[in-house]
């Protein structure tokens, strides 16, 4: 005569078995969610020589409120530092209408 097994037993089987179903399951393209992470640019200027005892510094990060601003410097020899000569923001000429 074979013995029969607890109650508690097959409770443990089933929900051994439940588990396993639900590890295995196959994550769905719509339950899987992808968060961007947040990149916070930082300040940005490319300096350009133009020659002459003169620079540029062009302000390059989009997403601020400078975007665009160009800072004209020349190089003063008698007082031994750099003296601003213009100040303009080239995204004004871009989109002017011709």
């Amino acid at each position: 005569m074979e013995k029969e097994r607890p109650k508690s037993s097959r409770s443990l089987v089933g929900i051994f078995i439940c588990l396993l179903i639900i590890a295995l399951k196959p994550v769905g393209a719509d339950e899987s969610v992808y968060q961007e992470p947040y990149t916070q640019e930082s300040a940005k200027e490319e300096v350009v020589s133009l020659g002459d005892g003169r620079i540029a510094i062009v302000q390059t990060t989009e997403l601020s409120g400078y975007y665009g601003e160009i800072l004209v410097l020349e190089w003063d020899e008698e007082r031994t530092e750099w003296v601003k000569v213009a100040k303009d923001n080239y995204q004004e000429y871009m989109w002017e209408e011709r």
